[in-house]
């Protein structure tokens, strides 16, 4: 799955969601409102392990193609900035090795992933509560 796959997979639960809320015929019963939230926690469970697949590699992909052309456009500065000891330092070292295998990139990119999907967690944690509480705070001030 790509990102834009995601996307799109994200759009599908909101409308299978917005599907199944029409759809369910009491929802003041207990039975039919538990099976509700029991199918938005499935689907968000689903589009959690999909997020949780894809996103890693589209953000290794994202920042990888960000840091070539960052490095394209030093490469094409460099010649045309004046010669000085620092600028010669820094175009050997731009030629050394690629910019992903420097160690310091490895690290914000770990760091990055891990981040994004801590937070994408705790997003999902919050969305699995709010689905509950919503359903039953609005049955409750219909009753």
């Amino acid at each position: 799955m790509n990102l834009e796959q995601l996307l799109k997979a994200f759009s599908e639960v909101l409308f299978v969601v917005v599907q199944q809320v029409e759809s369910t015929e009491d929802l003041l019963n207990d039975k039919q409102k538990m099976a509700l939230i029991a199918s938005i926690i499935a689907a968000l469970d689903e589009l959690q392990a999909a997020t949780e697949q894809t996103l890693p590699e589209e953000l290794i992909s994202a920042y990888t193609a960000g840091m070539s052309e960052a490095h394209a456009a030093l490469q094409e500065l460099l010649p045309s900035s004046p010669i000085s000891p620092v600028t010669t330092t820094i175009a050997s070292a731009a030629k050394l090795k690629p910019i992903i295998a420097n160690r310091i990139h490895l690290n914000a990119l770990n760091s990055l992933v891990s981040d994004t999907l801590a937070d994408l967690k705790a997003a999902f944690r919050t969305a699995h509560e709010y689905a509950v509480t919503t359903i039953n705070d609005t049955i409750d001030v219909v009753r």
